[in-house]
């Protein structure tokens, strides 16, 4: 089974994949822990080094490919990006601003069709 992944649109700096890496990581504990202080730092420079479209670019790929290998609602890295914005959702689950980013092919332009976005054998 192969997962549909687009090549991220957006230029990114060095250190991309650490700083994707640690929001991931850090977002995921709010499925678990709702109230976890995660706000750190840190964890705003994961989106403060000019790259920070490519970042949720990478982060709202990631969820939604988790979410296709689990079969079964929401990935964990899904359900804390719920938590983080609280109640400011769309119909699929994601906010709106981060979809935007997310499901443009070209930064700012045409939408992606969600079938593209779907699992093949």
């Amino acid at each position: 089974m192969t997962i549909y992944k687009p090549k991220n649109p957006y230029p990114t700096l060095p250190g991309f994949g650490l700083r994707v890496h640690h929001a991931a990581k850090s977002i995921r504990k709010l499925a678990d822990e709702p109230w976890a202080n995660i706000y750190t730092r840190g964890f705003d420079n994961c989106f403060e080094q000019g790259d920070g479209d490519a970042v949720v670019f990478a982060l709202m790929h990631k969820a939604y490919a988790e979410r296709s290998e689990n079969c079964c609602g929401r990935s964990q890295l899904a359900e804390g990006i719920a938590v983080m914005f609280r109640g400011r959702l769309s119909l699929d689950g994601f906010p709106q601003s981060w979809e935007a980013v997310a499901w443009s092919r070209e930064p700012s332009t045409e939408s992606v069709d969600m079938n593209q976005m779907s699992l093949t054998v």
